[in-house]
């Protein structure tokens, strides 16, 4: 009956060992799967992450594009404002220049109205030979 007992005994073992194997198996198997899922979620999470970041790219982008429209645009402006200033600063100097100031006019009336001063000395020179000549010196 030993023998019978011994029998069972290790067919028993034989059992829990196939059993132990087998769980192990399934629990290796797990173990991979679950290593895979956290690589596919990693590698999704990174996709994710570089799809964002391409995202964030493509908005910078766009967002300097649109500085430097507005940037063209303001010197655009500028550029027009510098040439309405240049032009009538042109067209107040040449407004100076040919019609002449209310001081100008004053003086070349004042010029026309009066004599020069050798005008001015043969006028009394000729006078003064009248009254000579008429015997009326004054």
């Amino acid at each position: 009956m030993e023998m019978a007992e011994d029998e069972a005994e290790v067919e028993t073992l034989l059992k829990q060992i196939a059993l132990a194997k087998h769980k192990e198996l399934r629990l290796r198997a797990e173990k991979k799967r679950i290593r895979d899922e956290m690589g596919q979620l990693q590698a999704g999470a990174l996709w994710s992450r570089e799809e964002q970041t391409q995202k964030q790219l493509v908005e910078v982008r766009r967002a300097k594009e649109q500085l430097e429209a507005q940037k063209r645009a303001e010197e655009e402006k500028l550029a027009k404002l510098s040439d309405n200033l240049r032009e009538q600063e042109l067209k107040f100097r040449r407004g100076f220049q040919s019609t002449p100031s209310s001081f100008q006019q004053a003086a070349a009336s004042l010029v026309s109205t009066t004599s020069t001063p050798l005008q001015s000395a043969s006028k009394h020179a000729v006078a003064a030979t009248a009254a000579i000549t008429t015997g009326s010196v004054s």
